[in-house]
């Protein structure tokens, strides 16, 4: 996913360094914030992931991929149990709606917030990804970054927002910079989709079922026309990040499991519990004087390349004692 041109994203790691002070500013003017200096900035996106949160992530190869994709990240402020970033992307043109939408979707899990939104940056122009309070991401349009219309600031506005709750707060956002289609209503009727004088057109031959089948395609997929690459539908069912639902249900699984064998072991008597006992420590202590070959599968390869991240890494981890 290199940029137009067959640009190297190593080319483009500066590019963006300076995209969290126009996005401080913005939310500045917008009366969001009473500051210009951010929570931290530029990132990147293996320090935002394994060290910026609170939280352990174990990655897929495709989601470090992903990684790789989004540079120069930056903790803005955090408001109403909000936290509010900027980023750069450094994909094609074609993808940038999609990789913004992916990214923001992994690592919301672990922000550690009720809500996040991101700023990202693609070029000369900016657009909002919003998640939190039960809602997957959401995007808002791209917008040129030098607001000379003032149209951006005009909607950002504070007063313009809701600020009775925490969770109005966030989908004051939501309601006033959403893509339109994501807020069009899940079941629409077909006769919600006809005009008045659709039948008007076929002046006084028969309408089959074909050509109102037709018409109603073109209406639904007229958001998908209008905004082309950049289009990305709302996905009820999408996977958030790692730390799913199954995995907690798999773990739930494996202790009550490790429970039963220990009642069944007191059943049978004490002999044959400190039997098991002595064979448990031995392996234990086999075990750590062999370390598992595959100790360091789940770790993203990136940090050992970098010597500021792995000191970091094992820091964390509780081995750079």
């Amino acid at each position: 996913m290199l940029r137009e041109g067959g640009e190297d994203m190593s080319d483009l790691q500066l590019d963006g360094i300076n995209f969290y002070s126009d996005a401080m500013e913005l939310f500045y003017e917008a009366g969001h914030v009473f500051t210009l200096e951010p929570e931290f900035t530029n990132h990147s996106s293996q320090e935002f992931v394994y060290f910026d949160n609170s939280t352990d992530i174990a990655l897929s190869k495709d989601q470090r991929y992903l990684l790789g994709l989004v540079n120069n990240i930056s903790r803005l402020f955090t408001v109403n149990h909000c936290a509010f970033f900027s980023a750069n992307l450094l994909s094609a043109k074609k993808y940038r709606s999609q990789i913004a939408h992916d990214f923001h979707t992994m690592v919301h899990p672990n922000i550690g917030t009720e809500a996040s939104i991101f700023v990202f940056r693609y070029d000369d122009e900016l657009m909002f990804s919003f998640m939190g309070y039960g809602k997957h991401c959401i995007l808002s349009d791209w917008y040129p970054i030098i607001d000379d219309t003032g149209e951006l600031l005009e909607k950002l506005d504070i007063a313009n927002m809701p600020i009775s709750s925490s969770t109005d707060y966030f989908i004051g956002f939501v309601d006033t910079l959403a893509r339109s289609y994501y807020l069009a209503y899940p079941e629409v009727f077909v006769y919600t989709l006809l005009p008045i004088d659709f039948l008007s057109h076929f002046s006084l031959d028969p309408v089959d079922k074909a050509q109102i089948d037709d018409y109603i395609n073109l209406q639904t997929s007229a958001a998908e026309r209008e905004y082309g690459d950049d289009y990305v539908e709302y996905d009820d069912n999408v996977r958030v990040g790692t730390r799913t639902a199954e995995i907690s249900a798999d773990l739930d699984m494996m202790l009550l499991e490790m429970d039963m064998e220990t009642d069944n072991l007191f059943e049978e008597g004490d002999d044959d519990a400190e039997s098991e006992d002595d064979e448990f420590a031995e392996e234990k202590d086999s075990e750590e004087s062999e370390p598992d070959v595959y100790e360091f599968e789940d770790v993203d390869p990136e940090i050992f390349r970098d010597p500021t991240l792995m000191v970091k890494w094992l820091r964390k981890h509780g081995s750079g004692n």
